[in-house]
């Protein structure tokens, strides 16, 4: 593992500081295909509307496509995410030029499977922090996603005025008792502008709004079912338990978010680009009534710097990033008391930020594609460090890990004189850890169910391989029909993860 990290390290410095090799007889669809390497390398930086007309790949192009998935872990999971799980996806999308104008839009559909969940009732289980509704004993759960988005931007002189907006509702649910069903709704706008600076930069500046809703119904049917409910705090702590016979059991998560982010990038093929994105969210959790017992903070940052250069016969690009996101929950304890002999109110008596999360990221990226007649070759390799830890003020426990990531990607698209484009692709990566530390609780049950599992997972040295096959077939009115097939083995030591997926689209 060592050897792939070394590897990894010098083809960074390769694919940056390398020559350029000249390739003779580039055939004329050399430029799509360098084009979609870069729109698929800088896709956060394309994020903002007001990129529309540099987008490589904007003007009259759509696609309609299916997949599915499925994952298999032998251990190699969190307790949320189950034994296994099978997706299926069905994605349409299209963008076009009308009257000097860009428009786009986006719907989808997933529909999901995952074995033997355990420990959260919940949806999204870490963006509404530790505050999950969970029980102990778990089982099969179903979900139900619906996306739908759509923008426009507008040229006026060197301006470019773009907003977007998008929706996404899903729902969650068992089939046997407890039966914890879930609805989410998640909404967003943009508003983005951007100026072309000296007809070589496009700046601009993106900013976005956002509402986040889930809630959270639990159903026991048999009247000889009994089952505890708890709302887990973090470290295997819970702040209520509720045991009922045939009942109903609810909770909500409600929140905003805000974001905002400063661009550029080069008005032709090459150049500097980066982005700068600042994120801050806040989701109340409760039972109802008039109190809130939680609040998860989250604010983040996600900065990248990069180059990029294209040339007949080659893309050459490099980028660095770094994120920082920092979460923190709030516990209100409150006291109910009687108003009257029908009503009562809860009552504030403290406030304290006792749970906070902290992640960091810098990641090193650097790539090439050679296009060389019919053929063209691509190769990508990264390195990086990546910290994640967690922290409960009192009583004092914590526990943070820090890690290396290297990883190599590569691949060949062959050309065919009938139409057909065949892409094999294989990658490698390996996330060793290089320091723990770690202060939990010694003896609890209810922690070593529904805490200690996981961070077993976080201090593993977890090694991937990859691969996959696409094919292409480019049909005379202008329409492509692709499938692809791709797998990957994750493995530490005993434990192991298999993924699988099969997609079939046509793009137009």
């Amino acid at each position: 593992m060592k050897r792939i990290a070394a590897i990894t390290v010098l083809s960074v410095g390769w694919l940056i500081c390398g020559p350029e090799i000249s390739a003779q007889g580039a055939d004329t669809d050399s430029g799509k295909k360098r084009e979609l390497l870069e729109t698929k390398v800088f896709s956060c930086l394309y994020r903002n509307p007001s990129t529309a007309f540099q987008r490589p790949d904007t003007l009259g192009v759509g696609r309609v496509e299916s997949s599915y998935g499925y994952r298999s872990s032998e251990g190699l999971q969190l307790l949320s995410e189950g034994s296994s799980e099978g997706k299926f996806e069905l994605i349409a999308e299209g963008r076009g030029l009308r009257a000097n104008k860009i428009f786009w839009g986006k719907v989808g559909y997933s529909n999901s499977a995952n074995e033997r969940t355990t420990w959260t009732n919940v949806t999204d289980p870490f963006r509404v922090g530790p505050y999950q509704v969970a029980d102990s004993i778990g089982g099969d759960t179903y979900s139900e996603e619906y996306l739908l988005n759509g923008g426009v931007a507008i040229p006026a002189g060197k301006w470019i005025m773009s907003g977007e907006a998008g929706y996404r509702a899903g729902h969650q649910y068992r089939k046997t008792d407890p039966r914890p069903k879930s609805t989410t709704t998640d909404l967003y706008g943009k508003l983005s502008i951007g100026y072309s600076f000296r007809n070589k930069y496009l700046v601009g500046v993106t900013l976005q709004a956002g509402k986040y809703e889930q809630e959270l119904n639990i159903n026991v049917q048999r009247d000889n079912n009994k089952f505890n409910f708890f709302v887990m705090r973090g470290f295997g702590m819970y702040h209520l338990q509720e045991s009922t016979y045939a009942s109903n059991f609810s909770w909500r998560y409600k929140g905003s978010n805000f974001e905002t982010t400063l661009f550029f990038l080069p008005s032709e093929g090459s150049g500097l680009s980066g982005y700068s994105t600042m994120r801050y969210e806040n989701i109340d959790s409760y039972p109802g009534g008039n109190y809130v017992p939680f609040s998860f903070k989250t604010l983040s940052f996600d900065n990248e710097i990069g180059w990029k250069k294209r040339t007949e016969h080659s893309f050459r690009f490099a980028r660095l990033n770094y994120q920082y996101n920092l979460n923190k929950g709030t516990e209100w304890v409150f006291q109910y008391q009687k108003v009257n002999e029908v009503f009562g109110q809860y009552f504030l008596l403290s406030s304290n930020n006792l749970f906070t999360r902290k992640e960091v990221g810098v990641n090193l990226e650097a790539g090439k594609e050679w296009i060389n007649g019919a053929l063209s070759k691509w190769l990508i390799a990264k390195v990086g460090y990546q910290s994640y830890g967690q922290r409960y003020s009192f009583p004092v426990y914590r526990n943070n890990y820090n890690y290396l990531l290297s990883s190599m990607r590569m691949g060949v698209d062959i050309s065919t004189a009938k139409r057909w484009v065949i892409t094999p692709e294989f990658g490698c990566w390996y996330k060793p850890i290089l320091e723990k530390e770690e202060l939990l609780i010694e003896k609890s049950e209810l922690y070593d169910a529904s805490f200690k599992p996981d961070t077993e997972i976080y201090k593993a040295n977890v090694a991937g391989v990859n691969m996959g096959i696409t094919c292409k077939h480019n049909l005379r009115n202008s329409l492509q029909l692709y499938a692809s097939l791709r797998g990957e083995y994750q493995f530490a030591g005993d434990l192991n993860r298999r993924y699988g997926q099969l997609t079939i689209g046509i793009n137009y």
